[in-house]
């Protein structure tokens, strides 16, 4: 078939980017859409990704990199320097919002999820993803199992849980980049209500703490606790989770890290594997955050 004319289209897709399907050349702009491309069987297909590879997690595609399969951003910031994704004969370039001027870019998603139902709604893309490669099938079979797993968790947790207050969780990230307007530097990002994680952490049997306290600082308009106000935040919290590592910052005095149940995202391959596979498997994300409020249940080995 061929592609429709200007005159054919309505006239809010007078500008659209037409792609041909199946595809068999793809770039992303982001690491978080990778695993939808794996995930399909699509991965030989990936030719570029518009960043550095360090950022990337995934064994498979790290070496098909160093084997000159995938090319990558190269060169130290502000001096770097993209693919050249039209030379690499790329069809589709999955991009967000702020990467839509890249070659045959076409909008995937961004990651401020609304809720509810936001952590599903995303995990959905990869049906999406699925159309440019032909791939309906395999993505509708995997969505259906991605739901099932989620479902059939949250209702083992609400077994569990029943009349029980839910864990308190604190979720908290110091980062020591952080430069606030006094001239102090390093802070530690706390919890808001109404993201992916809260939903999440929900669905698991817990409870997010969300302090009300006013922040030692703001660095860039993001707010900050100290050290001193995370540890009164946090003091009653049955888990911590910090999603990266905290530069020598002392925490041994919440209950959470006395009890020994403080978590992290550090894994094997670091915490991007973890930010990346949470959007595409959502499911094992909960399943992790059961297991970890309700050690004791069993309820991760759904």
């Amino acid at each position: 078939m061929d592609a429709p004319t200007s005159e054919e289209l309505p006239a809010y897709a007078v500008e659209a980017t037409l792609v041909e399907v199946p595809v068999t050349a793809v770039a992303t702009t982001s690491s978080t859409y990778l695993p939808f491309i794996e995930m399909l069987g699509e991965r030989r297909a990936l030719k570029a990704y518009q960043s550095s590879f360090y950022y990337v997690s995934s064994p498979c595609l790290r070496k098909m990199y160093r084997d000159g399969l995938i090319e990558a951003q190269s060169g130290d910031w502000p001096n770097t320097v993209n693919p050249d994704l039209e030379a690499l004969g790329v069809q589709a370039t999955f991009a967000s919002s702020w990467g839509m001027d890249e070659h045959n870019a076409v909008l995937l998603t961004d990651t401020a999820e609304q809720q509810p139902n936001a952590v599903l709604k995303t995990a959905e893309y990869v049906e999406y993803v699925g159309l440019y490669f032909n791939r309906e099938k395999e993505a509708a079979a995997a969505i259906e199992h991605i739901v099932a797993n989620w479902l059939c968790t949250k209702e083992a947790v609400a077994g569990v849980v029943q009349d029980k207050a839910p864990v308190k969780v604190l979720w908290a990230q110091y980062w020591g980049s952080a430069t606030c307007g006094d001239g102090s530097s390093g802070g530690w990002s706390v919890a808001s209500g109404n993201t992916w994680y809260s939903e999440i952490i929900e669905a698991a049997g817990g409870s997010l703490i969300v302090p009300g306290v006013e922040a030692a600082c703001e660095s860039w308009g993001a707010p900050y606790l100290s050290t001193a106000q995370l540890l009164e935040v946090g003091a009653d919290a049955d888990v911590f989770i910090s999603p990266g590592p905290w530069e020598d910052q002392d925490v041994s005095s919440l209950k959470a890290w006395q009890a020994g149940r403080v978590f992290d995202n550090q894994g094997p391959n670091g915490a991007n594997d973890g930010f990346e596979r949470r959007v595409v498997e959502p499911d094992a994300m909960l399943q992790d955050l059961a297991l970890a409020f309700y050690p004791d249940d069993g309820i991760g080995a759904v």
